[in-house]
């Protein structure tokens, strides 16, 4: 029998712990569990429910939250534009245009987006928001690149 690839078995042992763990309600989480689905081949028809699931946790600004009930972000928004756009969005849809109206409505003048600093229930978080404001910025910009082209 062949033997799998490290690669093969990190993935087994990351789809077993998926499978053991309970879900948890963040729109990161949410996204990505559609993106895995898209990556194992589900076609985009039938991601329909579970796409438009995330795309209503929108908050009324046309952002998404990190957390529910948060106010809406760049990191959240962008990741939800990006994951959106896989599962069939495209850049016409309504809550695509609306994230990305928040997104430029909220870019700071040097190009990055205002974050908060945040830690998971149990967790203090840290007083540096220098890598959330990166990793915001990183997002807002891909979820654009991915939603704007023509």
């Amino acid at each position: 029998p062949m033997e799998k690839s490290a690669q093969g078995i990190a993935r087994a042992h990351g789809e077993a712990w998926l499978k053991r763990s309970t879900p948890h309600d963040t729109t990161q989480a949410a996204g990505l569990r559609l993106l895995a689905q898209i990556w194992n081949g589900v076609p985009a028809f039938k991601l329909d429910a579970e796409a438009k699931a995330l795309a209503g946790r929108a908050n009324a600004d046309g952002g998404w939250p990190q957390i529910p009930g948060a106010p809406s972000d760049a990191y959240a928004t962008g990741q939800t534009l990006y994951f959106l756009s896989l599962a069939g969005f495209n850049q016409n849809h309504e809550e695509i245009l609306r994230g990305v109206k928040f997104l430029i409505d909220t870019q700071r003048d040097d190009g990055a987006w205002p974050m908060t600093r945040r830690g998971h229930p149990g967790v203090t978080p840290t007083k540096n928001v220098v890598p959330i404001t990166y990793f915001g910025s990183a997002w807002g910009t891909l979820g654009l690149l991915r939603t704007t082209q023509k």
